[in-house]
């Protein structure tokens, strides 16, 4: 038989798993793993907490809290972007391909894989494909910006101006302002 507090416990995960689920929102077998995932690592951080606030910790103890907690942190982070990037490309599919598009070749594929099948499709608006196109290159773009004036700052570093606190092209893997420009003046105007 269980006593209250596990039944307290037991109650208390099922609303946790709950609510979770209603704000994830997973959609496919996929998802509802890294749904999984994440409820998981949220109920190991919320272990943690509790664990540290109701009992007086040996160092040992507390070593052993944080990194459970690192761990889980990790795992929640990870899984989290995971799941977004995946909803953000069904989200896509949903969204800029007709009704009764086949597109079960596709898989799972990131958003570089399917703007082919993007401007393959006939059936498609020619506006709203192009629209569609340029967003998503856009949200490409803005990933890879930092690795373009790095690659070009160290083909040609007299013509780029290095942003303080993106990494300095001397190749240390510092940031700028931390390596090389220690005494440089901030640019103002561009996004570090």
């Amino acid at each position: 038989m269980m006593t209250e507090a596990q039944i307290n416990e037991i109650e208390s995960w099922n609303q946790f798993h709950q609510s979770y689920q209603n704000q994830l929102a997973p959609d496919g077998p996929l998802e509802a793993t890294l749904a999984t995932e994440i409820i998981y690592a949220a109920w190991r951080l919320r272990r943690c907490n509790l664990s540290e606030a109701a009992t007086d910790l040996t160092p040992d103890l507390q070593n052993a809290i944080d990194r459970v907690r690192n761990q889980a942190q990790r795992h929640f982070s990870r899984n989290l972007n995971e799941l977004k990037r995946l909803q953000t490309e069904r989200q896509f599919r949903l969204e800029y391909f007709p009704a009764g598009t086949d597109l079960s070749a596709l898989g799972v594929a990131s958003i570089r894989e399917i703007l082919p099948a993007l401007a393959n499709c006939v059936t498609l608006d020619p506006v709203k494909r192009e629209n569609a196109m340029v967003k998503a290159l856009h949200s490409v773009n803005n990933r890879t910006q930092n690795e373009d004036w790095v690659r070009s700052a160290k083909s040609d570093p007299a013509t780029v101006q290095t942003p303080r606190n993106a990494t300095c092209p001397c190749g240390s893997g510092q940031k700028y302002k931390r390596c090389c420009g220690t005494n440089a003046p901030a640019i103002l105007g561009l996004a570090a």
